[in-house]
């Protein structure tokens, strides 16, 4: 804000030409260069000024998609959550907001679960779309190899690729430390990939979240066998997936985007996803019994405060396209070909948006 007063007579003129997301995005990285310049100790009116002119031109003269910030989270045992999860906030919070270019279209689909060939070729043959986006809504593939493969392929297929990771992806190889170590390596790679894991603007008037999300067990009844869902999974501070602390680590997780997307958000239509299944009453059609390990209410408060125009799920790998209220709360699973699903064959990334300004 200081640097903005400082300035403001001298680049009036050019920001006049700014969208209200470019300004967004220039309020933020004239923020991290001054934040810069004080550990420097350079604090004059003259340097602000400099840094808001050099940014203010950055932004008009750029019209290639923003590059994804790199986050490192460092490796380790995380052996209290609180550790992840403040690491996890200081190395997130500089890749919110992101401006990208607008798309034509927004389409999902989740659960494509490419560990299985046939699933993979299913990616390889879909058919691009150069002008879109693609929500992708977890449980992509469980070995890291895989899933870059993955995410590289739909990265040549879409302008813009948004993901968030699913359980299988969180089980743990020999490789890792453990699952918390996984997510943040996760994370990474799609940094590194250019895939979209934090809220994002694309174009003027959409704004995409990702939410993290897990499941708690359902009331007070004990799971049965689900207690060991999920037994691949490997948690520094607990030992069953069920573990309550387990479902409040990616809860907190999501704590410092929907800050942000409160102060942000404005008008702008909102497409949130998570991996797991919210609103189970109404959205979860199969046994009951299987409700300890389809989501939890935790995810439920927290879209219900983000009032999306449009929620993606998956987990459950049953389809659904319902209207709740002003939200509409899809799922578009490709599923694993031991579900016996025929519809899977003909199955297609689900359309879920269309840019106002392309339509005839």
């Amino acid at each position: 804000a200081q640097c903005a007063r400082s300035s403001t007579a001298l680049c009036l003129q050019k920001t006049e030409t700014l969208s209200r997301a470019q300004m967004l995005q220039l309020k933020r990285v004239v923020h991290l260069l001054v934040c810069w310049q004080r550990r420097q100790h350079r604090r004059s009116r003259s340097t602000a000024a400099t840094l808001w002119n050099l940014a203010v031109e950055s932004l008009s003269a750029s019209t290639s998609t923003p590059v994804v910030p790199r986050r490192s989270f460092g490796s380790g045992q995380w052996l209290r959550s609180a550790e992840a999860i403040q690491a996890y906030e200081s190395a997130s919070a500089v890749s919110r907001g992101i401006v990208l270019e607008a798309a034509t279209r927004v389409w999902c689909v989740s659960d494509v679960h490419a560990d299985v060939r046939t699933n993979r070729d299913w990616i390889d043959a879909l058919e691009p779309q150069p002008d879109d986006a693609l929500v992708v809504a977890g449980d992509v593939a469980t070995g890291l190899n895989v899933l870059a493969q993955v995410l590289r392929t739909l990265r040549t297929k879409f302008k813009h690729v948004f993901y968030v990771p699913g359980n299988h992806e969180l089980w743990a190889a020999h490789d890792v430390n453990n699952s918390v170590d996984k997510l943040f390596r996760i994370l990474e790679l799609c940094d590194a990939l250019g895939v979209h894991t934090s809220p994002a603007f694309v174009g003027d008037d959409l704004l995409v979240v990702p939410l993290f999300s897990w499941y708690r067990r359902y009331g007070s009844a004990h799971a049965g066998a689900l207690e060991c869902f999920d037994a691949a999974c490997k948690w520094p501070w607990c030992t069953t997936s069920l573990d309550d602390r387990v479902a409040d680590f990616f809860t907190a997780l999501n704590r410092g985007t929907l800050d942000w997307v409160d102060q942000h958000r404005a008008d702008a239509e909102l497409i949130s996803f998570s991996h797991f299944v919210p609103r189970l009453e109404d959205l979860f059609p199969g046994f009951v019994a299987f409700r300890h390990i389809m989501g939890c209410p935790d995810l439920d408060r927290q879209v219900e405060r983000l009032q999306p125009n449009v929620h993606v799920f998956g987990h459950s790998h049953i389809n659904v396209d319902e209207l709740i209220g002003s939200t509409r709360f899809v799922q578009n699973a490709l599923g694993h070909p031991s579900d016996g699903n025929a519809e899977a064959a003909t199955l297609t990334p689900l359309l879920i948006w269309t840019n106002p300004a392309s339509s005839p």
